[in-house]
């Protein structure tokens, strides 16, 4: 079962938006979009918070992620992150489409 994981990348200033710009420009995403179970990996920017970048990405199942933790690019990753002296925060969405029929009413599809 595929799930999604929302990470939080908090920093001084610009740091947090400085480190998704050098991560999108060296080609890490576009590298780690290609990897086997990667279904998606974004980065998001929350209007009223400028110093904190959201990641959301998309796994086919645990073992893709762990693939993922254990690659180099992981390593290249976690260079930037320090680099820019991030701090983190994650969460694991889990698909939950048991009452789903009761959200549609909000929806404009």
């Amino acid at each position: 079962m595929s799930f999604m994981m929302m990470l939080t990348y908090h920093g001084e200033g610009n740091n947090a938006v400085n480190f998704a710009k050098e991560m999108m420009e060296s080609g890490i995403v576009e590298a780690i979009r290609k990897l086997d179970g990667c279904i998606q990996y974004a980065y998001y920017f929350p209007y009223d918070h400028q110093n904190i970048v959201i990641l959301i990405d998309e796994w086919k199942d645990q073992d893709a992620l762990d693939a993922y933790h254990a690659s180099d690019l992981m390593q290249h990753v976690a260079m930037l992150r320090e680099k820019y002296d991030l701090h983190v925060t994650s969460r694991r969405l889990i698909d939950d489409i048991s009452n789903a029929h009761i959200d549609d009413r909000f929806l404009r599809k």
